[in-house]
């Protein structure tokens, strides 16, 4: 649904005309918006919200044609605005970059939670339109409002409007749209409401009045999204080569990166860890562009594998295993990155694992937790990752298994898998080189001592 924002003059005097022809003057008139208190909130502050995105967020269905637009909230910037009735709206700027668009997200509290809708703000030129509201200057901008899959309204049998404003004139209900109705408003502050529909068609008279059950009008206004100061200090600090790809790579891949950096920080700081890996990913992508895949020639399309599912963390999750364990947030970012390389990976983990369990069965190796045959296992997962498709991705790989360890087996491992990529890269291995051939030569860094295993609580080489 959309409406067009004119000249404030002009749409007053609309507004003011079609108010005494047509149109029941609510409690929601311009006076009372005077009443609405309007105030910058944490979402710390509001712990009803909180839970409530939180839950939804569990809950959500990441089928490849959805999108979870609550994992794109910004949290730096939430407008809080009360109205005389005591009723709330909390509207967040959306961590994706746009061109021409400004998307917000509206939480509008109801008896049963909230409901969420999207809101969409176009103009061929943002920039001046945010300069104008903050000038308090008149200006264009063409305004879409929808429910969003998340409304609790979604499990109802009748059919939806998102209304907008004033009481919406006979005829002004967009019927590609779901049977929203298009309403204007004078205000930058735009008011929202969610009541069933004339009919199933949507059409028709659309008083405020005659719709049953109509909830309370909250407000609305645009917020622009805010990097947190730890985000933005970290996109700044990127290098030349980084900073010419951050700025022409895409938009959902920025939006991976942006929410994995959120998730990671901590006491006002961005995780070490976390950095680290964010770097080597943004470099390793800025020297292998993504491949664009089709419905009909994708990675795992031959396996049975669902198009897309490297954008579908659920069926990561629940379908893929890293040397027996779940792949964490930063092994799904890499997936999700590098889907036909990922697909290698996971089953050179199957491959490393397997061999290292025939070695600890012949006695050849002991100690597959933290001990010489961990070694040896994680040497050899990298390189064979290093001999298939080189050593940049095989440790964005296997740098991300360790995002969330910690001590002495993380620098174990980290060693470890360096050692793996070092040997296969001095002995030339490619992807016509045999496992036995790597696991051998890898057997041969355990005996001389090039690995290194814990012993007594204390990193010591294997040999």
């Amino acid at each position: 649904m959309k409406i067009k924002l004119n000249q404030l003059s002009k749409i007053t005097l609309f507004l003011f005309s079609l108010l005494l022809l047509s149109c029941e003057k609510d409690e929601n008139s311009p006076s009372n918006i005077e009443k609405n208190i309007k105030r910058e909130v944490k979402l710390s502050e509001i712990p009803n919200l909180f839970n409530s995105i939180q839950n939804r967020q569990h809950n959500i269905n990441h089928a490849k044609n959805s999108t979870d637009y609550l994992s794109l909230i910004n949290t730096e910037s939430i407008t809080e605005i009360s109205q005389s009735n005591g009723n709330k709206t909390y509207t967040f700027s959306l961590n994706i970059n746009e061109t021409d668009t400004l998307t917000n997200l509206v939480a509008i509290e109801n008896n049963n939670g909230f409901d969420y809708h999207l809101v969409q703000y176009s103009s061929s030129q943002l920039e001046q339109w945010k300069d104008d509201i903050h000038n308090h200057q008149n200006t264009n901008v063409l305004v879409d409002v929808n429910n969003i899959p998340l409304s609790s309204y979604t499990n109802s049998t009748e059919n939806i409007c998102t209304e907008t404003g004033w009481t919406c004139p006979s005829g002004q209900h967009n019927l590609n749209s779901l049977a929203h109705c298009v309403y204007p408003f004078i205000e930058w502050s735009m008011s929202t409401y969610t009541v069933p529909c004339d009919d199933n068609s949507g059409g028709g008279s659309s008083s405020g009045s005659n719709n049953p059950n109509p909830i309370p009008e909250p407000y609305t206004e645009p917020v622009f999204p805010t990097l947190s100061p730890e985000i933005a200090i970290f996109i700044a600090n990127l290098s030349p080569t980084q900073t010419i790809w951050w700025n022409n790579a895409d938009n959902n891949v920025k939006n991976d990166i942006l929410n994995y950096l959120t998730q990671n920080i901590k006491n006002g700081e961005i995780k070490t860890e976390a950095q680290q890996f964010i770097n080597e990913l943004i470099g390793v992508l800025a020297a292998n562009p993504q491949t664009i895949y089709t419905s009909t020639d994708y990675p795992g399309k031959n396996n049975g594998m669902p198009f897309e599912w490297w954008k579908d963390n659920d069926y990561m999750t629940s379908n893929f295993e890293v040397l027996e364990e779940d792949p964490n947030p930063a092994e799904l970012l890499a997936f999700s990155l590098f889907p036909d390389k990922a697909l290698l990976h996971i089953q050179n983990s199957t491959t490393a694992l397997n061999k290292t369990q025939q070695l600890v069965l012949n006695n050849t190796l002991t100690g597959i937790e933290d001990g010489r045959a961990d070694a040896f296992r994680h040497a050899y997962w990298n390189a064979l990752g290093t001999a298939e498709f080189g050593s940049n991705i095989t440790q964005i790989f296997t740098d991300a298994h360790e995002a969330y360890s910690s001590g002495l087996p993380r620098q174990m491992d980290l060693h470890n898998n360096l050692k793996g990529r070092e040997k296969a890269l001095i002995m030339s291995f490619n992807f016509l080189t045999s496992d036995s051939v790597i696991a051998d030569s890898i057997l041969i860094e355990v005996y001389v001592g090039h690995l290194l295993f814990i012993l007594n609580g204390v990193l010591t080489p294997t040999d």
